[in-house]
């Protein structure tokens, strides 16, 4: 099952995105082409019964690109 805010991300990302077929238990970042998504697996349980995994990525790109050009710029408003 997919999301309704999924469908905004092209076809080829989504591609990629599923492909990832090792995702870690504990979130990581994963950047597909010029975005970057959180993404992390569980084994879903119900009734302590298995039925499957569940997979969750999400699209962090805005904030992700936020914090790399204030980390880039950090060194230069830091003055010792």
């Amino acid at each position: 099952m997919k999301s309704s805010s999924f469908q905004t991300v092209s076809v080829p990302i989504q591609n990629k995105l599923f492909s990832l077929t090792q995702m870690p238990i504990k979130p990581q970042i994963n950047q597909v082409n010029q975005r970057y998504f959180v993404v992390c697996s569980s084994p879903l349980k119900i009734k302590d019964k298995f039925v499957g995994e569940l997979s969750v990525a999400h699209d962090i790109s805005r904030e992700q690109t936020m914090f790399l050009a204030m980390v880039q710029r950090a060194p230069r408003l830091i003055k010792c």
